[in-house]
């Protein structure tokens, strides 16, 4: 939310930040909806400390590209897709079911939105959160 209220306010003469703005705000509600009680529940059962935030913030931020974007089997398409993982072309999948390349894909596009979004507001969460 940080990242789209400095956009928001930025001299950028497009209406891509006022996009980021109006979709971060459900988008953090929604986490914050999942987050707060888990954490809560974390911090009941076993304590809570920076390293418990952050990997909770990991899953909560992955769920939704996890699920958005499963690869899953599609038996009607026949044939290949082809995609490009670190500069190697390689095959994803193969008449409709993912190859091993396919899940690596699927597996680096979410924990790249989960570290880079999940992670970090669950830093934010256990820096606002520490007692001492």
């Amino acid at each position: 939310m940080l990242l789209a209220g400095t956009l928001g306010f930025s001299k950028i003469n497009s209406a891509g930040p006022a996009f980021i703005l109006i979709f971060s705000i459900p988008i953090s509600l929604a986490h914050m909806m999942i987050y707060v009680p888990l954490a809560l529940i974390i911090e009941r059962y076993c304590g809570l400390n920076l390293f418990k935030c952050m990997c909770l913030g990991l899953i909560v931020g992955s769920l939704y590209p996890g699920i958005n974007d499963w690869p899953y089997p599609d038996g009607s398409y026949i044939g290949r897709v082809e995609d490009t993982l670190i500069g190697i072309d390689v095959i994803k999948a193969v008449n409709g079911y993912p190859t091993l390349w396919g899940w690596l894909i699927y597996l680096t596009h979410v924990l790249t939105v989960g570290l880079l979004f999940g992670a970090t507001s669950g830093l934010g969460y256990g820096l606002l959160y520490r007692k001492d």
